[in-house]
């Protein structure tokens, strides 16, 4: 099955801190690095403010 992209809202705290847990750890054995950071990609309008954002780690 190919990967889709969907919206949720429901997403409880436990599901969350697996995908992260996961996610972290496959950056971590495929780059050798531990070194994670904030990373905020940001969706603004022609005055500047946000609309929408994606957060996450690098």
């Amino acid at each position: 099955m190919a990967p889709r992209l969907q919206a949720e809202h429901d997403l409880s705290s436990a599901e969350l801190d697996a995908i992260e847990e996961c996610l972290d750890n496959d950056n971590r054995r495929l780059t050798g690095r531990d070194d994670d950071r904030a990373l905020v990609f940001s969706l603004r309008d022609e005055q500047g403010h946000a609309v929408g954002i994606a957060s996450g780690y690098s």
